[in-house]
């Protein structure tokens, strides 16, 4: 175990700082999504209200795991064949 410190530690740090400023920004922008859906949730015009029901239940209602294949897989396959 020490052996792997020693060698990669410098390795294991750099990709700590990078998943910790993942970390952050995905906080950051889903800060931002969710505020405007929230502010779009109490307008008082019934289209933004329902654009935001629906997001909101689609979100809450598809499990983390198949959201993260389908940004993981299905969100490259998108943009490879939209551009060709």
């Amino acid at each position: 175990m020490i052996q792997i410190i020693t060698r990669y530690g410098n390795l294991l740090l750099l990709a700590m700082g990078q998943t910790l400023l993942l970390t952050l920004c995905g906080l950051f922008f889903a800060c931002i999504l969710g505020m405007f859906f929230g502010l779009l949730s109490v307008l008082k015009n019934k289209a933004c209200r329902i654009i935001s029901y629906i997001f909101v239940d689609v979100i809450r209602g598809v499990p983390m795991i198949v959201l993260a294949y389908f940004i993981y897989f299905g969100v490259p396959y998108c943009l490879n064949n939209m551009m060709g």
